[in-house]
């Protein structure tokens, strides 16, 4: 383990479809550097599916995620939320902002008040009703069985397609569908903010473009594209944890909006 004179602590919230274990190789390389490392499943999802039931939605999961902080006594978080994991470090940062250091958001979702997941899509409505009828044509009414392909993703590691294939549990629709609701302002309510755009994933990119140029045309926040997959934890460890040890532990070269 190499000295680290300013060591941070990181809590990795997952995307859709996967857990605690799509971190295991960045969590790996942060450990190594001297950092605490929390990385979670949320109910449901990953170890935790086998107990997934039509009643776990957002709210489940922002609860989850603030129960793991007050029984860890974790403070001066730098929360990281992947993918749908942005809709979770939101509501986390709208209860326990004194415990966040900062926000990261890795090609992930940023929610205004009231919205979903679907909404932030570009066809929100569709979007919902397609998730539900993908569910049903699955043979139940509550999960969501993984969708993304691994060139929409923009993998191209066999190895790590593989192993996402292997993992990967099927997805709560409710925590997808259902609304965040703020009351002390959500992510604003932090005032590091960092957004990491990766820039190989053109179908996530498309998908999620107006939530990315929304963010990165908004004042306050720090915005840092890498050139890596969707999945960049599983694909590119060692270039995502340089680049979030840079961006959480320094302020150097960062491109503040």
């Amino acid at each position: 383990m190499k000295y680290q004179e300013n060591k941070e602590t990181y809590l990795l919230i997952a995307g859709g479809w996967q857990g605690a274990w799509c971190w295991k190789y960045l969590s790996k390389y942060l450990r190594n550097q001297g950092h605490s490392v929390h990385a979670i499943s949320l109910p449901g999802m990953a170890e935790y599916f086998p107990k997934c039931n039509e009643q776990i939605d957002l709210q489940t999961h922002i609860n989850a995620a603030v129960e793991y902080i007050d029984n860890h006594k974790l403070y001066d978080i730098n929360l990281v939320g992947h993918s749908y994991g942005g809709m979770v470090i939101s509501g986390v940062a709208d209860i326990r902002a004194n415990c966040v250091k900062s926000l990261v958001y890795l090609d992930a979702l940023v929610p205004e008040n009231n919205q979903s997941e679907a909404d932030l899509f570009l066809d929100g409505a569709s979007t919902s009703q397609g998730w539900y009828e993908q569910a049903k044509s699955a043979g139940t009414s509550y999960l969501l069985p993984l969708c993304s392909s691994p060139q929409f993703l923009g993998m191209t590691n066999k190895k790590m397609i593989r192993y996402l294939k292997k993992k990967a549990t099927p997805h709560p629709i409710a925590t997808l569908t259902s609304p965040i609701n703020y009351v002390n302002g959500g992510y604003n309510s932090v005032s590091k903010k960092i957004y990491i755009e990766c820039t190989k994933s053109s179908g996530v990119k498309e998908l999620i473009r107006f939530n990315q140029e929304r963010i990165k045309s908004s004042s306050g926040w720090i915005y840092q594209s890498i050139n890596s997959s969707h999945q960049c934890m599983l694909e590119d460890p060692l270039l995502l944890g340089k680049t979030l040890t840079n961006l959480t532990c320094s302020t150097a070269g960062q491109n503040l909006n």
